[in-house]
C-alpha cells in the first residue's frame, strides 16, 4: 500500500499542483481516493484540493491552474482505481 500512497501524492503533484509536505497515512489516502472516485469524473484543482483538505491536515502546496484541466494526464485517475482495487481485496 505505500507504493500505492507514493503514488497517489505523485499523481496529485502533477495532475492537480497538489504538493502534500508530510506523511500522508494509509487511511488519509484512501479516503482522498474514494472521495475523489466518487466525483465520478476527472476533478478540477480546486476540487482536489477541497478532498484534501478535508482528510489530510499536513501542508498542501498547491498553486491552481484551471486552463489545465483540459490537457491533464489520467495519472490520478488510475492510481485511484489501483487503491479502490486494493481496498477490495
Amino acid at each position: 500500500m505505500s507504493k500505492l500512497i507514493e503514488e497517489l501524492k505523485t499523481a496529485l503533484a502533477f495532475d492537480h499542483n497538489q504538493i502534500l509536505t508530510g506523511e500522508l497515512t494509509e487511511e488519509q489516502a484512501l479516503k482522498i481516493a474514494n472521495d475523489l472516485h466518487q466525483l465520478g469524473r476527472k476533478p478540477t484543482d480546486q476540487e482536489v484540493h477541497e478532498i484534501i483538505k478535508k482528510h489530510y491536515k499536513g501542508e498542501i502546496l498547491s498553486s491552481s491552474n484551471e486552463s489545465r484541466d483540459q490537457v491533464r494526464t489520467n495519472t490520478l485517475q488510475k492510481t485511484i482505481l489501483k487503491m479502490i482495487q486494493s481496498q477490495k481485496k
